[in-house]
């Protein structure tokens, strides 16, 4: 074969590639985020109820591809949200960053647990669960989040 018939050959290929297997778009992404107001108690058997109070921050980024549906990474900042002892008086944290990876509707609710634990060298010891519930306004269309409202309790 010659050197132009091989040339010639090659860029058929490459066309026909080209062709059956077109390009895809990439992927894109909108951000976007909200505060919301955190409020409720948690409760355990033998236990201190714990009282929170606070805002968390809820960042999405929706990424669209056009080969899936478009999912929806939630990323939760709750360590504005302070808890106390409700006989003690004792601060409590929390762990504060949860993220989730899921689809999301126009009206969605999301939850998450977070471990709260006294604000002590082995308070990590005594750590107790809590069930963060947000409720998320979304416009699926711009992937922009419009409102959240939250409440934190006792795991079901």
């Amino acid at each position: 074969m010659t050197k132009h018939a091989l040339c010639s050959t090659f860029a058929a290929t490459l066309l026909a590639g080209a062709l059956l297997f077109p390009a895809r778009a990439p992927a894109q992404a909108a951000v976007s985020s909200a505060s919301a107001p955190v409020a409720g108690s948690i409760a355990a058997p033998g236990a201190e109820t714990v009282v929170c109070t606070g805002q968390a921050n809820v960042n999405v980024t929706t990424v669209t591809d056009p080969t899936i549906q478009p999912l929806a990474l939630v990323s939760v900042d709750t360590s504005g949200v302070s808890c106390t002892g409700a006989l003690s008086r004792a601060r409590y944290v929390n762990t504060g960053v949860p993220t989730l990876t899921r689809p999301l509707g126009a009206r969605d609710v999301v939850e998450t647990t977070l471990a709260v634990q006294q604000d002590a060298p082995d308070g990590h010891l005594r750590a107790r669960p809590a069930l963060l519930t947000l409720n998320l306004v979304y416009d699926p269309v711009s992937g922009a989040l419009l409102a959240v409202t939250g409440t934190l309790g006792s795991p079901r």
